[in-house]
């Protein structure tokens, strides 16, 4: 399915293709780790605490708590990371402005980067502090969207992206062909 994904992704957009699958690997890792350590201290429980905190309190050699926020809503991160990343690679820093703005909003709810649900907002909770990074975000693509129409920054991709792979594919071949006869 990757390999599929790479054929039909122009070769621009491959940085954020295989850095949008990140936080599934992330889910992954966590979800292998979690059962190594059940496996491991299967019988060293402590009574009335819930599985995932028994599990999670013996993990001391290394720092969990971020590969456990990575993993939090991992199939929307994939698309949100993805498309920001994407946005920034051709230079069309509004549309990375409103998934920056996106993806903050989720995690303030605890839908991406979380695996709580709700608002937020306090100290021992990671959304806030996530939601505040997606903002930066945002006000640094508005930024280069002001530095962009003063002409300080080369202007957006002109590459079409609503085109089918088929389209796509077509519209590179003709560009390509363009190329060749203007060195000829």
């Amino acid at each position: 399915m990757c390999a599929e994904t790479l054929a039909i992704t122009p070769s621009r957009h491959y940085p954020a293709f295989l850095l949008g699958l990140t936080p599934v690997v992330a889910d992954w890792a966590r979800g292998t780790i979690i059962n190594g350590v059940a496996v491991a201290y299967l019988n060293l429980t402590l009574p009335n605490v819930d599985f995932t905190q028994n599990v999670t309190s013996r993990i001391t050699d290394f720092s969990y708590h971020g590969l456990a926020n990575l993993a939090g809503g991992s199939l929307l991160q994939c698309i949100l990371i993805t498309a920001i990343i994407m946005y920034m690679i051709d230079r069309k820093f509004i549309r990375g402005a409103v998934w920056s703005f996106l993806a903050g909003l989720l995690s303030f709810f605890g839908l991406i980067h979380s695996s709580n649900l709700g608002i937020l907002y306090s100290k021992t909770d990671d959304g806030w502090q996530f939601t505040v990074g997606y903002a930066t975000m945002m006000l640094l693509f508005i930024l280069c969207e002001v530095a962009q129409r003063w002409k300080w920054i080369e202007g957006p991709e002109r590459e079409p992206d609503d085109l089918s792979s088929e389209e796509w594919h077509e519209w590179n071949r003709m560009q390509q062909l363009n190329r060749e006869s203007q060195i000829s």
